[in-house]
């Protein structure tokens, strides 16, 4: 991240390793999943749906919101797709940054992931949670 005086002078870029991903919690199922179903789930997407490929996002607009939040824009590069995004992150005074990205995995052309015999189904639009802390200079 190149923060400057001028906001509009100010990038983000991010590149993350798929296998970094996890999986937090599941929502509306019979029941709550098990270690080891959340396990198979990471390996499955790996694996099979982002094919290990460094998932990539580069800024083209920054601007500082009200309470300190970041408003940012951009292209995501994920499983050989890019396409635009929009979201906003807080950032803290000691330099962590947080927030949460609604994606539709469809849109990058994902199929959802699908368990147990269809027993297990994750939604189309997921929630990412990011969790950063700027480097110190």
């Amino acid at each position: 991240m190149k923060v400057v005086e001028d906001w509009a002078q100010s990038s983000i870029e991010l590149t993350a390793d798929p296998r970094s991903l996890q999986v937090r919690e599941g929502l509306h199922g019979v029941k709550p999943l098990t270690d080891g179903e959340r396990a198979e789930i990471s390996k499955n997407i790996d694996d099979k749906m982002l094919g290990r490929a460094p998932i990539r996002f580069r800024s083209s607009v920054l601007e500082l919101g009200e309470g300190g939040r970041l408003c940012r824009r951009g292209e995501l590069l994920m499983v050989g797709n890019a396409r635009p995004v929009s979201f906003e992150l807080s950032l803290a005074s000691d330099g962590s940054i947080s927030g949460r990205v609604p994606l539709a995995q469809s849109e990058w052309g994902v199929r959802p992931y699908r368990g147990l015999m269809g027993a297990l189904k994750v939604q189309d639009v997921i929630e990412v949670a990011i969790e950063a802390r700027l480097p110190v200079e």
